[in-house]
C-alpha cells in the first residue's frame, strides 16, 4: 500500500513539475509517446481494429498501471532491500523523465528533472509511509492536490492558446467557393452531413497529447535538393494568398463502413506554389514533411504532380484549424491516405530523395510509397440491426472516389440486381457525395449493399481486405429486420445485443484479417527510432 501511495504521489509529482518547468512533457506522456512509437505495425493494427477511439485512453491506463505497479514492487522490496527499492523508484521516474525528454517537441533537461523530482518524491513518500502507515491520509490529500493543480495549470494554457487560436483572422481567398448549393445535400435522416462539424471529425495520429503551438512562434522551413531554401512564419504563410478546396479525407485504418473519414472547406496555399518559390531539384523524387512532434510522413513528386490539389491547410470549415486537427497549419493531399502524407502540426518540408530518409511509417513495415484511396461508399440509413416498418424506405450514405469523382452509386439489395441511386449535386472531384435509393421494405431480414463507380472508370473493390497494406476494401452491407405495421420496440434490447455482437466479431475479424496480412507480406523487425538528424523544431510548444 505504501508503495501504491509513493506511485500516485509521484505520477501527480511529475505532472505537477513538468507544468511548471517551461517546454516540459510530462513523464506520463512522455512514455505513452515512447510506447507508441515502439508499438510493431500489426500491433498497432490489431489496436486500432478491437479499440478504434479508445487506443489512446487505454494507453493512459497502461502507463498509470505501470507506474502503480513498480511502486508496489518497490514497497514490497523495500523493508528487506531499501537500496534495491530506491533504485527502482527513483530509475523508473529517470527512465520516464528520459522517454519524454528524446521527444522532439519537449525541452530535454527540464523533461529529465521532472521525472527524477517525481521518481524521488515518489520514493521519499514510500519511506515516510513505512515506518508511519497513519500518515497515507495526508499523502494521499497531497496527491489529490498536486493532480488538482497540474490539471487546473494545463487548462489554463489549453484556454489560453484556445482562445489565441480563435481570434486568429483568417484571410479572405481571392476566389472564395460559393456556399452549397441545396442540391448538394439531401435531407435524408441520419445520412452524414455534406460538411462534417469539426467537432465531429475524426481524429487520429500518433502523438500524445496533440502539440499545443502558439501560431506567433510557429514557422514553417522548407529546404532540402531546392536552389533557394527559405522559411515561412505564419503571417508570411498568409499572405501568399491562400485558397478554398473541399476535400475529403480518409484514414488508412477506416474499416469499410466506418467513420474515420470526414469532409471539410479547407482554406490552405498551394503546395505548387512553395515548391516553385524553393526551385526543386532534378534529382529529387520525394517530398518529406515533418511535424513538430517527431512524425514525418514522405510522399513522391510525381503523385503532387497529378491533379491532387495539395496545400498547406491554415482552415478548416471557417476557422483556423482545431489543435487536433494540426493548428497552426498541416499538409493535405487529396486522394491519398491520411497517414500517407497529412501530416498535421507541421513545421518542415524536406525535398529529398527516396533512397536517402525513410518516414515514420516505411520504419514500420508500411510500404515505401503512399496508396490512394479507393472508391467506396458507406451506407448510413437504415442503420445496421435496426428495425424498421414495412413500407416505403430510404436506403442512403455517402460515396467518395478522389480525386476523379463519383460518376455513380449502386445499391443490391439480398444480393439482388444492382440498381441506379440518386446523387446530390457534386461539391469538387475531391469531396464525398451524398446518394439516395427508394426502396418498397417487406417483412423479413434483409441486407443491402453499395458500391462506387469513379469517373476514372474504376468499380469499388468487392474483394474485402484489411487497411494493412493499401487500406480497407470490400462492399459496406447492412442487415436490417423489417417489421409488419409499426416499428416494434420490444425487440430493442435484443436487437442491441446482436449489434454489439455483431461489432465485436467484426473488429476481431478485422485484426484477425490485419495480422495474416503482415504474415503475408513478412513481418517487419522491431520499429527503432530513426537515426536521421531532424532539423530542430520550428514552433514552440506551449
Amino acid at each position: 500500500m505504501a508503495g501504491a501511495a509513493g506511485a500516485a504521489l509521484q505520477l501527480a509529482a511529475g505532472e505537477l513539475a513538468a507544468s511548471l518547468l517551461p517546454g516540459a512533457r510530462s513523464p506520463v506522456t512522455g512514455t505513452g509517446r515512447s510506447l507508441i512509437d515502439l508499438t510493431p505495425g500489426p500491433l498497432v493494427d490489431v489496436t486500432v481494429a478491437t479499440l478504434e477511439a479508445l487506443d489512446k485512453p487505454v494507453l493512459m491506463g497502461g502507463v498509470v498501471a505501470d507506474f502503480l505497479g513498480v511502486g508496489v514492487v518497490a514497497g514490497l522490496a523495500h523493508p528487506t532491500r531499501p537500496r534495491a527499492a530506491a533504485a527502482l523508484m527513483l530509475g523508473h521516474g529517470v527512465l520516464a523523465g528520459a522517454a519524454a525528454a528524446t521527444r522532439r517537441d519537449s525541452a530535454g533537461p527540464q523533461s529529465l528533472l521532472a521525472g527524477a523530482l517525481g521518481g524521488s518524491a515518489g520514493y521519499a513518500t514510500l519511506r515516510a509511509l513505512c515506518p508511519r502507515p497513519s500518515a497515507l491520509p495526508a499523502v494521499l490529500g497531497a496527491t489529490a492536490l498536486m493532480a488538482r493543480t497540474a490539471r487546473r495549470r494545463g487548462r489554463a494554457h489549453s484556454e489560453t492558446l484556445e482562445a489565441r487560436r480563435l481570434l486568429r483572422a483568417l484571410p479572405t481567398p481571392a476566389s472564395p467557393l460559393p456556399a452549397p448549393p441545396r442540391e448538394a445535400s439531401f435531407s435524408t435522416r441520419e445520412v452524414s452531413p455534406i460538411f462534417t462539424p469539426n467537432a465531429d471529425f475524426y481524429v487520429t495520429d500518433v502523438t500524445f497529447p496533440p502539440p499545443a503551438l502558439d501560431a506567433g512562434a510557429w514557422t514553417l522551413r522548407v529546404h532540402g535538393l531546392v536552389e533557394r531554401p527559405f522559411e515561412l512564419s505564419y503571417s508570411d504563410l498568409l499572405a501568399l494568398g491562400p485558397e478554398e478546396l473541399d476535400a475529403t479525407l480518409v484514414c488508412v485504418h477506416n474499416p469499410v463502413g466506418g467513420h474515420r473519414i470526414g469532409t471539410a472547406r479547407w482554406l490552405g496555399v498551394p503546395l505548387t506554389r512553395l515548391l516553385e518559390r524553393a526551385g526543386v531539384r532534378p534529382e529529387a523524387d520525394q517530398l518529406l514533411a515533418r511535424s513538430v512532434d517527431g512524425f514525418s510522413a514522405g510522399v513522391p513528386l510525381t503523385v503532387l504532380d497529378e491533379d491532387r490539389a495539395a496545400v498547406v491547410a491554415v482552415g478548416m470549415n471557417g476557422e483556423p484549424l482545431p489543435v487536433g486537427h494540426g493548428y497552426p497549419a498541416r499538409l493535405l493531399v487529396p486522394g491519398l491516405w491520411g497517414a500517407d502524407a497529412n501530416t498535421k502540426w507541421l513545421s518542415d518540408l524536406e525535398v529529398t530523395t527516396f533512397a536517402a530518409v525513410q518516414d515514420y511509417w516505411d520504419r514500420r513495415g508500411w510500404p515505401r510509397e503512399p496508396s490512394p484511396v479507393e472508391p467506396s461508399s458507406r451506407i448510413d440509413a437504415p442503420r445496421a440491426h435496426r428495425a424498421v416498418s414495412a413500407g416505403p424506405i430510404t436506403v442512403a450514405g455517402v460515396a467518395w472516389a478522389p480525386p476523379h469523382g463519383v460518376e455513380r452509386v449502386e445499391v443490391s439489395i439480398d444480393r439482388g440486381p444492382w440498381q441506379a441511386a440518386e446523387l446530390s449535386a457534386e461539391l469538387d472531384p475531391h469531396a464525398w457525395r451524398q446518394w439516395r435509393y427508394p426502396w418498397t421494405a417487406v417483412p423479413g431480414s434483409h441486407e443491402m449493399r453499395a458500391r462506387t463507380l469513379s469517373r476514372s472508370g474504376a468499380w469499388q473493390s468487392e474483394e474485402p481486405s484489411p487497411p494493412y497494406p493499401r487500406g480497407a476494401r470490400g462492399l459496406h452491407a447492412v442487415r436490417v429486420e423489417v417489421a409488419e405495421g409499426a416499428t416494434p420496440t420490444l425487440g430493442e434490447p435484443a436487437r442491441a445485443l446482436r449489434a454489439g455482437r455483431a461489432e465485436v466479431r467484426g473488429r476481431i475479424a478485422l485484426a484477425s484479417a490485419g495480422l495474416s496480412s503482415w504474415r503475408r507480406q513478412g513481418f517487419p523487425r522491431r520499429p527503432a527510432f530513426s537515426r536521421e538528424r531532424h532539423a530542430p523544431m520550428s514552433g514552440r510548444p506551449g
